[in-house]
């Protein structure tokens, strides 16, 4: 199911339904193996959280992003060996933070609650992003 669920995603045929429903599905898969504890291949992990990052982009629409967002969410637990890498964790940081700039109040608000996740759960690799952090946390509250 998991090359179904990608293409969905990556895909530009499929209508904006279907790529809603597959990264809310890759969203909780990701939850369901980090809770579980069940390994997954290096391969099938990179290719899911790409897919997620890839639905947060700015160039694509707002339901999206916002589901997106949420699944990035739910898969950082999953995501703990791409946290160790840095060109991967600055993927993930990068994605949530651009998503804080959007337009739609509701992708902002899931881009802060992945960031939240990623800081309780990353913390002590988030030095090189604090003061970006710092930056959009004040910008927000101004």
């Amino acid at each position: 199911f998991l090359p179904t669920l990608l293409e969905n995603v990556r895909d530009p045929q499929y209508p904006e339904l279907v790529k809603i429903s597959s990264l809310e599905c890759l969203g909780y898969c990701c939850e369901r193996i980090s809770l579980q504890g069940w390994q997954v291949s290096e391969q099938a992990t990179d290719s899911m959280l790409n897919a997620i990052v890839d639905g947060i982009s700015p160039n694509r629409p707002d339901p999206v992003r916002k589901v997106a967002a949420v699944a990035l969410r739910n898969s950082l637990g999953f995501a703990e060996k791409n946290m160790e890498k840095p060109e991967e964790c600055t993927a993930i940081m990068k994605s949530l933070m651009e998503a804080t700039r959007s337009a739609d109040p509701n992708v902002r608000i899931a881009a802060y609650d992945g960031i939240v996740q990623v800081v309780i759960l990353y913390y002590n690799k988030l030095q090189e992003y604090m003061t970006s952090l710092y930056q959009l946390t004040t910008s927000t509250i101004n």
